[in-house]
C-alpha cells in the first residue's frame, strides 16, 4: 500500500495528466469518425452523386414489396 502512494505522489507531471493529454489526441479522432459517419449516411449525398442508381434500388424495391403484399 505505501509502494503504491509514493509511487501516485512520486509520479512525474506527464504521468498525473495522461488522462488530459490522451483527450487532446481522442477528440480529433472523434471528430473524425463523426464526419465520415455523417457522409457515410448522408442519403440525400448518394442520390445526387449516383440518381440512377437510385432510380433502380427503388425500382427493386418496389418489385419486391409488391410482390411480397400481392394476393394469390
Amino acid at each position: 500500500m505505501i509502494a503504491a502512494v509514493s509511487l501516485f505522489y512520486g509520479a512525474s507531471h506527464a504521468e498525473r495528466h495522461a488522462p488530459e493529454m490522451g483527450s487532446d489526441t481522442v477528440k480529433p479522432a472523434t471528430v473524425a469518425v463523426s464526419e465520415t459517419m455523417k457522409d457515410a449516411f448522408d442519403i440525400t449525398a448518394h442520390v445526387r452523386k449516383n440518381p440512377w442508381a437510385a432510380v433502380g434500388i427503388s425500382a427493386l424495391l418496389g418489385g419486391i414489396v409488391g410482390c411480397l403484399t400481392a394476393s394469390p
